[in-house]
């Protein structure tokens, strides 16, 4: 139930094929990451399988769980990837964009919420977090309506983020995947083929 990233050439080309044709079997959980997999190692035994959140507590919660679409104190969520957007070159462009989208959602009654789902230190040193762009876009925004909250690990504490979303709009691919869980409307953006695919497969 993994996803696949960019194995296309050298060393991760070849490493890729040997990993993939020594398994029994594997299961991704992608469409890209399949046709991917099966370009670079033909005959390997690959199939496409759900993600494992499917299979979580999460699913079993948000079936329980009704949106009331006509409150006026609906929240919109906003997901991103500080790995990416650090190298890309619109950071900024985007960042404006989802500050001014917030202030305008913000004028309309509905609160944001800024969704942190990595921080992480790694062992250089090195802090890798998505609250970083997170917190320049309540810094643009001038209201107190705007909360950065960070993902919980449970599935009852992830159903209290969720549930009150009208619309979760973002680059986290488990966050599209949990919002379509909670038959919450999102919007997906990204350089990574598996935002694409779930956007294509819930026409989004």
């Amino acid at each position: 139930g993994l996803g696949i990233g960019n194995i296309h050439k050298g060393l991760k080309l070849v490493l890729s094929n040997f990993i993939l044709k020594s398994m029994d079997a594997v299961c991704v959980r992608d469409e890209s990451s399949y046709k991917l997999a099966e370009s670079v190692s033909a005959g390997a035994n690959i199939k496409r399988a759900s993600d494992l959140v499917y299979c979580s507590q999460i699913v079993k919660d948000a079936s329980q769980i009704v949106t009331d679409y006509n409150n006026e104190k609906m929240a919109i969520g906003i997901t991103l990837v500080e790995p990416f957007l650090k190298k890309s070159q619109k950071k900024s462009e985007i960042i404006d964009a989802l500050a001014k989208s917030c202030m305008r959602w913000v004028e309309d009654g509905y609160k944001i919420k800024l969704i942190c789902f990595q921080e992480v230190l790694l062992d250089n040193g090195e802090m890798i977090s998505d609250k970083k762009p997170l917190l320049e876009i309540r810094g643009r925004c001038d209201c107190d309506c705007i909360d950065i909250i960070d993902m919980p690990n449970s599935a009852e504490e992830i159903g209290r983020v969720f549930s009150d979303l009208s619309l979760l709009v973002g680059m986290r691919f488990h966050g599209l995947l949990i919002s379509a869980c909670y038959s919450i409307p999102f919007v997906g953006f990204s350089c990574d083929s598996k935002v694409s695919d779930i956007c294509g497969q819930y026409a989004m």
